[in-house]
């Protein structure tokens, strides 16, 4: 099965909001750590896994930009390869931004409780 363009441009879609929202999460991570007098050093290995996806969802949609230009505008006919590849890709973006939430609440607490500590 291959996708057809208005499903590539659909998870094209898809990856630039997540892709969007990673960028907001540096910035406000960032920002918060600041406001908060946090050691950026406490919030690299985040900083870092959060650059990684953002180069992940750059690469993607490229990619994705360079198959819509070849794909199909109806649907893919049953034995023709790529398009669960594609799939288990879109699939493998969600857990990576679930970890990166979970990183920023982390940091967050991490932030007010050392705020906290330095105002004693």
């Amino acid at each position: 099965m291959t996708l057809t363009r208005d499903e590539l441009e659909s998870q094209a879609a898809e990856y630039q909001t997540r892709l969007s929202g990673l960028r907001s999460y540096m910035q406000e991570l960032r920002e918060t750590a600041s406001r908060h007098g946090t050691d950026e050093s406490l919030l690299q290995e985040d900083l870092h896994e959060a650059e990684h996806n953002i180069s992940y969802y750059e690469s993607e949609i490229a990619r994705l930009r360079g198959e819509i230009g070849g794909a199909p505008s109806g649907g893919g006919g049953a034995g023709e390869g790529g398009g669960q590849l594609l799939q288990l890709l879109g699939r493998q973006g969600v857990g990576a931004l679930a970890l990166v939430s979970f990183g920023f609440a982390a940091g967050v607490v991490v932030g007010r409780l050392l705020n906290t500590r330095k105002g004693e």
